[in-house]
């Protein structure tokens, strides 16, 4: 009986030296972790009876299997029902010696290529575990970067086959095509009701003075008002006060219980600096979209540049639904990370506004694919690569 023991960075590794060297007839005798290696020990002698007080022996199949299983959470169902179909037909072989051998190989072989198939692309251990060659492929330097596996994935076509930096400018060009809003210029001059929604200390209200002073400069079918919903502190109530007089338009305060009435009651355009849990911020816009239309309301979501990607979930979480436009504010203090466009990428949300902390007037950027791509490029040496 040829006994193998190889030693290496993962299972699928293992699995396919000792498919190499002791063909697809082989069976797993033993495996263990040892540091950061796998070492398993397998045999070519399909015959050999496990020995009394140790495991039995486990198929390829069945080990290929499990370790999809544990490794690979976007595998498709429909094929692992398959293959688990040929995995419990296959492991019934060590009890009955009389199956076709011939068989038993094809279904072998059907299992390795799938497992391939599947693994295609995917890194199945940490970045440390990965070969020098291995490092420097375009989609593994991006991911170090901190782009998600899933937008890595999105716009695979665009790396594959390409140097680092050809590779890396297709893919920012395509990530900023899906982000960029065709026109957020346009969505707000064309909205009669803009909500600007997000956590205390994000720069809501300062942004909210921005988006009436872009109006009141541009609009030419109405003019605009400054408005405060929900329970305000004085320092908010101060300063949108203060920001109304310096752009010289009206300043309205409501609650949830008359905000739909006074804003149907308005003439003007109002940007609304929101400060409502979530349930009466969503009670109050689809009661106003209701009444005038979805079409003349925008909701605008704010995210902080520098922001974790689980703050931009529970953003997306609570208002996604919403299709609202992202803007990033404080870009003048932090960069905005390849964690934080891939989260926004996975919520299918786009992004319009880039502004920083300090003036009011002419500091608010519109977001177009150009624009985007532009910063993508700039920002993205700011990460250590």
């Amino acid at each position: 009986m040829t006994i193998l023991t190889v030693r290496a960075n993962d299972t699928a590794s293992a699995m396919e030296e000792i498919v190499e060297k002791l063909g697809t007839e082989s069976y797993i005798l033993d495996t263990k972790k040892v540091g950061n290696e796998m070492l398993i020990k397998a045999t070519n002698n399909p015959i050999q009876k496990p020995r009394i007080g140790k495991g039995s022996h486990q198929k390829f199949s069945k080990m290929m299997s499990k370790e999809l299983n544990s490794k690979l959470s976007g595998a498709d169902l429909a094929n692992r029902k398959d293959k688990k179909t040929r995995s419990d037909t296959l492991s019934q072989f060590s009890s009955q010696n009389d199956i076709d051998t011939t068989s038993i190989v094809q279904e072998m072989g059907l299992e390795l290529q799938s497992l391939r198939n599947a693994l295609d692309g995917m890194v199945l251990t940490d970045m440390a575990g990965l070969s020098p060659n291995l490092q420097s492929t375009t989609k593994v330097r991006l991911q170090k970067l901190g782009f998600s596996g899933h937008v890595l994935k999105m716009f695979k076509s665009s790396i594959i086959n390409a140097e680092y930096e050809e590779g890396k400018s297709n893919f920012l060009n395509s990530l900023a095509g899906e982000l960029a809003n065709d026109d957020p210029n346009e969505a707000i001059l064309n909205s009669r009701y803009i909500f600007v929604l997000g956590a205390s200390g994000s720069g809501k209200t300062t942004l909210s003075a921005k988006f009436a002073a872009r109006i009141a400069q541009e609009s030419k079918e109405r003019s605009v008002a400054l408005g405060q919903l929900g329970t305000h502190k004085d320092v908010h109530i101060d300063s949108l006060k203060s920001f109304s007089r310096l752009i010289n338009v009206p300043n309205i305060n409501m609650s949830a219980d008359n905000a739909v009435k006074k804003l149907i009651g308005i003439d003007q355009k109002v940007v609304v600096d929101v400060c409502l849990d979530v349930s009466e911020t969503l009670k109050t816009i689809n009661s106003l979209k209701d009444k005038v239309g979805a079409g003349n309301v925008l909701t605008i979501i704010i995210s902080p540049a520098g922001s974790s990607k689980h703050y931009i979930n529970k953003l997306a979480g609570n208002f996604g639904h919403l299709k609202p436009l992202i803007a990033f504010t404080k870009t003048d203090e932090n960069a905005i990370s390849p964690e934080e466009f891939s989260e926004i990428t996975a919520h299918n949300l786009s992004i319009g506004y880039l502004t920083g902390t300090k003036s009011i007037l002419n500091s608010l950027s519109f977001v177009d694919q150009s624009y985007l791509a532009q910063y993508l490029k700039e920002s993205i040496g700011s990460f250590n690569q």
